[in-house]
């Protein structure tokens, strides 16, 4: 379990610094994941950030690990980026929705770039998760 929450770890730190300074390049603007979660907590993009951490080095870990790798097939990168995509998913349709941006980035103007740079994120995410948790009995 350990090597999944250092899975999850890595994943959320190359996630959050795409977020950051590689999808200005390629949309136009960063995605301040922060300031976004942080919006539906009085504007704090410390617990924002927090949240944004939590997720992605300890719930979706434990999540991934307890439930979708036994349902997932595959080897380990394969379930994990499954993961990925199913995190992706839930974003577009739950939790984009709730900041503001709309199903599917609808209300962003970032476009269809925008949405695949959040798949490629998620997905990036998905196979460090997998990659580095490794198999698991």
């Amino acid at each position: 379990m350990k090597r999944v929450f250092m899975g999850g770890v890595a994943g959320t730190a190359v996630m959050t610094f795409m977020m950051y300074f590689v999808r200005p390049i390629i949309v136009g603007e960063p995605m301040d994941i922060a300031a976004k979660i942080g919006s539906m907590m009085g504007n704090n993009w410390a617990l924002g950030m927090a949240v944004h951490l939590m997720i992605g080095a300890v719930i979706a870990p434990i999540i991934y690990a307890m439930i979708l790798y036994k349902i997932f097939p595959g080897p380990a990168v394969i379930k994990g980026v499954l993961t990925g995509i199913g995190m992706w998913l839930l974003t577009m349709t739950v939790t984009m929705p709730m900041m503001g941006e709309g199903f599917f980035l609808s209300e962003s103007g970032g476009g269809p770039k925008a949405i695949v740079a959040a798949f490629m994120v998620h997905a990036i995410y998905g196979a460090l998760l997998g990659k580095i948790g490794g198999e698991l009995k």
